[in-house]
């Protein structure tokens, strides 16, 4: 049995329309997982089918329906998981592939980010937003939600760090090392910034805030990244990173 994952957009949402659906399921033999709405006009679902020849009638049948269009049908991605999950679509854009988020979805976005450190092998993520929106507690409830030991080598949360010394030993394939491109660039010393180097080549699993202005500064590129998030407040939300400067008091560098 093969798993596959179905999504339409309802064009007239008649009565009796998801019972047909699904009856027509029935009738090829194939066994319906789970079946989720994704507001306000599409409906998706997770199949069991006995082989892939099996979605030939499917598509065909479906095709016919004035009622609907049949928008996707192949295994299913992580990605299609969460959007089951969470009744979201979770929407990707560019090169690297760039997600959008609001701050009402963070528990979205935590589980989004949770799944992609258990699908892949040391990815490096890039996220961007303004101030005080909630980017570096993202990055740890998705680390502790992915059961991933966090490591913060520059940040400004609670207190502004910016380490000068890590023991490479010590990190795993479970840990993550979180960065904050903006205080490791622009507020941090020399010896810092030559161990910044040296954490940017480790083969590590990497949450780093502010991409852009890595990007700007270093030998650094968007390529580098294997996703890059931006978090808005609010669905109006500019697109554009709002950078401003943090007082120097009480900065740790260890």
């Amino acid at each position: 049995m093969e798993k596959f994952y179905l999504e339409y957009k309802i064009l007239e949402n008649r009565v009796g329309l998801l019972g047909d659906v699904t009856s027509l399921m029935g009738m090829l033999g194939i066994n319906i997982i789970r079946i989720g709405g994704i507001p306000p006009d599409r409906r998706c679902f997770l199949l069991e089918v006995p082989g892939s020849e099996y979605l030939t009638p499917v598509k065909s049948s479906l095709g016919l329906s004035p009622h609907l269009e049949l928008l996707e049908l192949h295994p299913p991605t992580y990605i299609d998981m969460l959007t089951m999950r969470h009744g979201r679509k979770i929407y990707a854009e560019g090169d690297p592939p760039m997600f959008h988020f609001r701050r009402q979805e963070i528990p979205v976005l935590v589980d989004f980010l949770a799944e992609t450190f258990r699908e892949k092998e040391f990815p490096v993520i890039g996220i961007k937003g303004p101030p005080r929106v909630g980017k570096t507690e993202v990055a740890i409830a998705s680390c502790v939600h992915a059961n991933k030991k966090w490591v913060l080598f520059s940040t400004t949360f609670v207190r502004q760090l910016a380490r000068e010394a890590m023991d490479f030993s010590e990190l795993d394939a479970d840990s993550v090392i979180i960065i904050d491109a903006l205080t490791s660039l622009h507020r941090s010393g020399p010896k810092h910034r030559r161990l910044l180097k040296e954490v940017l080549e480790h083969p590590q699993a990497k949450i780093i805030e502010h991409p852009g202005v890595f990007v700007e500064e270093l030998d650094y590129e968007y390529r580098n990244f294997d996703a890059l998030i931006f978090l808005k407040r609010d669905e109006n939300g500019e697109d554009e990173e709002e950078l401003e400067p943090l007082p120097y008091n009480q900065f740790d560098i260890s």
